[in-house]
């Protein structure tokens, strides 16, 4: 996470698609924590360890969420900032995922930092 921040160096994120530098897309990254989580509550072999994944995961997801704001909008990877590009990317199709998967973090987590950005994100595009 070095890329997007020196501060973030501690901090792990499982990219959808690998590449340098980093975009961090924001989805893929959603649906790899709830893939880890619906392994965890298996009770398969290596459910101990997708939780632990899990966790680190949200400690991650947490801290860098306001990195994805665009104060009206959500963006789908963070290529702006690594990449150098002049606009973020958006699709409102993802922005719903985005606010979804906030919810669901919180409803599994109970972290209150996931229902804040539900909803924050959800009121950029209430009626």
């Amino acid at each position: 996470m070095a890329a997007l921040d020196p501060s973030l160096d501690g901090y792990t994120i499982l990219e959808e698609y690998p590449c340098t530098p980093p975009t961090y897309t924001l989805n893929g990254y959603m649906f790899t924590l709830i893939g880890l989580y619906d392994w965890s509550q298996t009770g398969a072999e290596g459910a101990d360890r997708a939780k632990e994944l899990f966790d680190e995961g949200i400690r991650t997801l947490e801290k860098i969420l306001p990195y994805y704001d665009l104060d009206g909008f959500t963006c789908y990877d963070l290529s702006h900032i690594t990449w150098g590009r002049e606009e973020p990317h958006i699709s409102a199709p993802y922005h719903r995922v985005h606010v979804a998967f906030c919810k669901i973090f919180y409803d599994v987590t109970g972290i209150e930092t996931f229902n804040d950005y539900y909803l924050l994100w959800a009121s950029y595009v209430a009626a």
